[in-house]
């Protein structure tokens, strides 16, 4: 993502526990984005948001729970 600046932006990463989906939060926020990282569990996205560098915060937002994604949607916005 070189020359990416996404400074004042925010980004919802699903899935960002681990993998894909944690590398992915970990380059939007290396190019200046303020990061929302969902996980199943709050654990879990806790443990993400910790290994992110910059403005990060981690959301447990399970797909099956609609008041949980609501959240993790509003944190975003």
């Amino acid at each position: 993502m070189a020359g990416l600046d996404l400074t004042g932006r925010t980004a919802v990463v699903t899935g960002a526990s681990r993998g894909i989906g944690l590398a992915i939060a970990q380059a939007i926020a290396a190019a200046g984005a303020n990061v929302v990282l969902t996980a199943r569990s709050q654990e879990a996205a806790d443990a993400a948001a910790a290994q992110v560098k910059g403005a990060a915060v981690g959301v447990g937002a399970h797909a099956a729970d609609e008041e949980a994604a609501q959240q993790g949607a509003g944190i975003g916005v």
